[in-house]
């Protein structure tokens, strides 16, 4: 697991209430902009080609994400198709990684999204703006203390969208970071 994060090997003999406060350690070190430059790496680089983002994260050795965290993830649907992953290395780790697909607006679309249950949500929103210049603002609400905010980004994708969602309204940390596009290959 590496030099970069010396308290990840821990978690694989700590007890869970331990394991919880080190993963907050490793997950709360993580500096905005890499979270951001990972997001850009991973799900922007590659709109609407979940095949793309699963050959990737396998390449770089990512993790399966427990059933658990993974359903914390996966979208609403139960029947969706979903993948995630758990990283502990590289750029904006440790960082958990999720694709889904399913319809929107009358086509096939792939979501691509990147989260860490620690990050401020204000703190990527400079980064945001600087790299992907994110074009109308469709979306600000706030229900049940989770804020969703969404911006269409035809700069990136025609169809293509951005979405961030926090719960900074219950007084918490936390940022899920997504990027949506219409499917562009029709392989797994």
């Amino acid at each position: 697991m590496g030099a970069a994060y010396p308290f990840a090997d821990l978690l694989l003999f700590e007890p869970a209430a331990a394991q919880e406060g080190i993963a907050q350690k490793l997950f709360s070190a993580v500096p905005p902009d890499k979270f951001v430059d990972a997001f850009i790496g991973s799900c922007v680089s590659n709109p609407g080609r979940p095949d793309k983002v699963a050959a990737t994260a396998q390449a770089l050795g990512y993790s399966d994400l427990p059933d658990d965290v993974a359903l914390m993830l996966a979208p609403q649907a139960p029947d969706a198709k979903f993948k995630g992953w758990l990283s502990l290395q590289g750029v904006g780790s440790p960082l958990m990684l999720g694709i889904s697909e399913g319809p929107f607006r009358k086509k096939s679309f792939q979501f691509c999204a990147l989260s860490n249950p620690y990050i401020s949500a204000e703190a990527i929103m400079p980064r945001v703006k600087e790299l992907l210049a994110p074009g109308d603002q469709y979306m600000d609400e706030t229900t049940a203390g989770q804020r969703m905010r969404g911006w269409q980004v035809p700069n990136i994708q025609v169809d293509g969208f951005l979405t961030i969602s926090d719960i900074s309204g219950m007084g918490y940390s936390g940022a899920t970071i997504s990027f949506s596009a219409p499917r562009q290959h029709q392989g797994s």
